[in-house]
């Protein structure tokens, strides 16, 4: 074999072997693939966050930690939000009556407290702007209720367009009108949150002391306590000659 026969044959086992898929496609491919686990990643990890939230066991569990119960009111469904910077809150929602709870908890701490002072202000009506027009907090009035033994610090307003005509029309206006009142049932004398926003839908009735109070019935809020047992029923008279 000649020289340059052999020096061409060299050459060749060395040379590498001709790509049949382009580079760039490999790269696109391996790119497009990451972005697609990635993404598969994510809607799993949303689906078990609205999992969890959703599981009303566990986050009935969760809610009885911090305002005990020992069975969940019926016809009311909780929905559990993750603990975001020790904030708990949880939704609650009675469709049959048209109500809805939020309860709100934090440990003591500054951002408590600020919370806490905040949902009890009375800083008069106020609206809000963007797609909801004149909806707001109106009609504010600050009290005290009565509940399970309690003195416990409230705040009533009513949610409705204060002029005619603003706020969204049809459905979506009717649904953001309602009744609330904001109760704080933390301890006495401690810098905890824990708050409760009951709010009846559709209605511009005022939520009242006894309405309140049957909601709060299957609880026990801290340092309350249990309403004294209804009497027994006076036996009845029997008139003289009978049962003879």
């Amino acid at each position: 074999m000649s020289e340059a026969e052999w020096s061409s044959e060299v050459g060749e086992l060395a040379a590498p072997p001709k790509r049949r898929i382009p580079g760039w496609v490999w790269g696109c491919g391996a790119g497009c693939a990451l972005a697609l686990v990635v993404a598969v990643l994510a809607l799993v990890v949303v689906f078990r966050v609205i999992a969890k939230a959703t599981d009303q066991d566990k986050q009935w569990e969760r809610l009885s930690e911090v305002l005990p119960l020992e069975t969940p009111p019926p016809g009311v469904s909780i929905v559990g939000l993750p603990r975001f910077k020790s904030t708990s809150i949880w939704f609650l929602e009675d469709t049959a009556h048209k109500r809805q709870m939020v309860v709100m908890q934090a440990p003591p701490g500054p951002k408590a407290s600020e919370t806490r002072k905040a949902l009890l202000e009375d800083s008069g009506d106020v609206q809000f702007g963007g797609p909801f027009g004149g909806f707001g907090r109106n009609e504010v009035e600050t009290g005290s209720i009565r509940v399970q033994g309690r003195d416990l610090p409230c705040l009533r307003y009513q949610s409705f367009p204060k002029d005619s005509g603003k706020g969204p029309p049809g459905f979506l206006g009717k649904s953001l009108e309602g009744a609330s009142i904001v109760v704080d049932l933390a301890p006495e004398d401690s810098d905890e949150l824990l708050m409760l926003i009951f709010t009846k839908m559709s209605t511009h009735e005022r939520v009242g002391d006894e309405e309140l109070r049957s909601v709060l019935a299957p609880f026990r809020i801290p340092g309350g306590v249990d309403p004294p047992a209804p009497a027994p029923p006076e036996p009845a008279e029997v008139p003289a000659g009978e049962g003879k």
